[in-house]
């Protein structure tokens, strides 16, 4: 069942308090960037180990299909592009495609960073944000699973949440999981789960904290994966997608 959000208390917001989201919201997306940035060493090596690529065309198709992401779905808008990823990255992570998008409630306004990141398996699964975020100067508050509807099946999401030790930055949720065959998730392990794979989507979606207010269950944020995640299925794993709609007929 997709998650409902209490339209009451959102839309009550001072204006003040909405201009301050945003721009604490603007210095979380620069984190996301940061992350990619600090996984490189060790993921550059465990990518070449655990890797040996011949044909590439499957990653170049799945990446390419990155740019059919829609900009709307559900309640849910694409309002900003998020920071590039440099090419430093892109080459060190060998990526094939990336995209960073900020994407807004139309009517809660709450908003979503979302990064969605596609390569060979070995570099991407080398770092769990459990470590990369913590590294950040943020306490790390608790961890749990988060899992949302898509479609006729579910998705389980590692759902984190961090309390920035720096003022100028804001406590915030993150939600990752790794994509193929048209399935989401975090295996126990990552490297058996997905090494020799000809390609792996990897996506962080995260909020600032105080949108949802005193929730456990982050239902925003659940909303938005909800939305999203049959999107992603439909432009980035089609043939998942259709393996899954023959199979229920």
């Amino acid at each position: 069942m997709t998650a409902t959000i209490d339209m009451n208390n959102a839309l009550t917001i001072p204006e003040d308090e909405l201009d301050r989201r945003v721009e604490s919201h603007r210095r979380l997306i620069l984190i996301l960037v940061a992350i990619v940035a600090m996984t490189i060493p060790a993921a550059y090596f465990n990518g070449r180990v655990l890797l040996r690529w011949g044909d590439d065309s499957a990653l170049i198709q799945h990446a390419n299909a990155l740019s059919d992401v829609p900009s709307q779905f559900g309640e849910w808008t694409l309002v900003e592009q998020g920071e590039p990823i440099s090419d430093y990255l892109i080459e060190q992570l060998e990526l094939r495609g990336t995209l960073h998008r900020v994407y807004e409630h139309q009517q809660t306004g709450q908003r979503v960073a979302l990064l969605v990141l596609v390569g060979p398996p070995g570099p991407l699964v080398r770092h769990p944000p459990e470590i990369c975020y913590q590294t950040r100067a943020n306490e790390l508050l608790g961890t749990d699973d988060l899992t949302v509807s898509v479609g006729g099946s579910a998705a389980t999401l590692r759902l984190l949440s961090y309390q920035s030790q720096l003022p100028v930055d804001s406590d915030f949720f993150v939600a990752y999981a790794f994509g193929y065959a048209g399935k989401w998730e975090v295996p126990s392990s990552p490297r058996l789960a997905y090494g020799g794979r000809p390609f792996l989507f990897k996506l962080h979606a995260l909020t600032d904290l105080s949108y949802e207010e005193a929730n456990a269950r982050p239902e925003g944020l659940a909303d938005f994966l909800s939305e999203l995640l049959p999107e992603l299925n439909r432009v980035l794993m089609p043939e998942a997608a259709a393996g899954t709609a023959n199979s229920t007929d």
